[in-house]
């Protein structure tokens, strides 16, 4: 690990959802029902940098 490198830790989300149709519309329930919705993000969080394992 390079002592001079910023702090640098990344979060990921990610979501999976399945959204049920309301209005079941035709041209859409036949082969979309639940219509799958994916979501994510990614997010720098400085304390999640790793830390050197010390050596036994």
């Amino acid at each position: 690990m390079d002592v001079l490198a910023p702090p640098s830790g990344i979060l990921l989300v990610e979501i999976f959802y399945n959204y049920p149709q309301v209005l079941e519309l035709p041209l859409f329930a036949d082969f979309l029902n639940p219509i799958p919705v994916y979501t994510y993000s990614v997010m720098p969080l400085s304390s999640a940098e790793p830390t050197p394992t010390p050596r036994p």
